[in-house]
């Protein structure tokens, strides 16, 4: 009798392909040039910044991601750990993309962006979202004068022509919370505006992000509007707002009409020069 030849079952072949799937990830993790590509990331890093960035040990992460031990920006440690996943699909559509996610000891910043390959005619897509970001550590990150505080969660979202921060549009959301603005070149004998949640929402076209709203609560209250022109450095940015805000009756009191402020302690403002140097001026009280 001829022998019955039997196929081999699918549930094997399942299991053979996903044995393959799991060693050539160990494969890929073992042998990969993570020396190599610190020193390339760090590269980019550095020119992003406009400052040097040091790395610290990269080591796989599974299934396809690696994990950095830490991360420098000048001479100041700044993030715990940096998580990075390349994009996979992206590279089918022609497209590099990675998330790179920052880990702080308090809050997170996720980046994830896609940049086409060679001069393929695709838009560079990028987006930053903030989980309880420290902003003291905007002072470390672009190399500021001024140190804001407070934290900040919110989503920014960019598409453009190129990776130029002019050539961008799209869209800012974010909720500051605990916030203090320092005032360094201020008409009012105060150190700062310091307020309990800002609320911001805007768009960015070719380089403006153009505020839809701000508001302010807690001991300082207000609104403002206006543009700021996206520079880079983003330190260089141009500001041009303007608004209002009620100061506590202690420091209203204290600074009295000759500020421009009105009795109930509210004054118009400008703020102009850019956001390492802004310029705080008041325009008289609100009627």
């Amino acid at each position: 009798m001829a022998d019955v030849r039997r196929g081999v079952p699918l549930l094997e072949k399942v299991g053979i392909a996903a044995f393959c799937i799991v060693c050539l990830i160990l494969f890929i993790s073992i042998r990969f040039p993570y020396d190599t590509f610190r020193g390339t990331l760090e590269g980019s890093l550095s020119k992003a910044l406009d400052q040097p960035v040091t790395l610290g040990h990269i080591h796989a992460r599974f299934p396809f991601g690696c994990t950095v031990d830490g991360m420098s920006v000048g001479r100041n440690p700044y993030a715990k750990e940096l998580i990075i996943y390349p994009h996979l699909l992206s590279l089918l559509t022609g497209s590099f993309g990675l998330d790179i996610q920052a880990v702080f000891p308090s809050g997170s910043i996720v980046c994830s962006f896609d940049k086409p390959f060679g001069i393929a005619k695709k838009s560079v897509k990028t987006s930053f979202k903030m989980e309880n970001f420290d902003t003291s550590l905007i002072h470390t990150l672009f190399s500021t004068s001024i140190q804001p505080e407070g934290f900040i969660t919110g989503t920014v979202e960019m598409t453009g022509t190129s990776s130029s921060i002019r050539n961008m549009g799209g869209k800012a959301s974010i909720v500051w919370k605990d916030g203090f603005i320092p005032l360094t070149d201020s008409q009012m004998p105060i150190d700062g505006i310091r307020f309990k949640v800002m609320q911001m929402n805007s768009r960015i076209d070719n380089g403006i992000l153009t505020l839809e709203k701000l508001d302010l609560k807690g001991d300082v209250s207000g609104s403002a509007k206006g543009a700021v022109r996206l520079m880079d450095p983003l330190r260089r940015s141009r500001l041009s707002l303007s608004g209002e805000i009620t100061l506590p009756q202690s420091i209203a009191a204290s600074l009295g009409a000759g500020q421009g402020l009105s009795p109930q302690g509210m004054v118009r403002f400008s703020l102009r020069g850019t956001l390492d140097k802004p310029r705080f001026r008041t325009l008289g009280s609100s009627k």
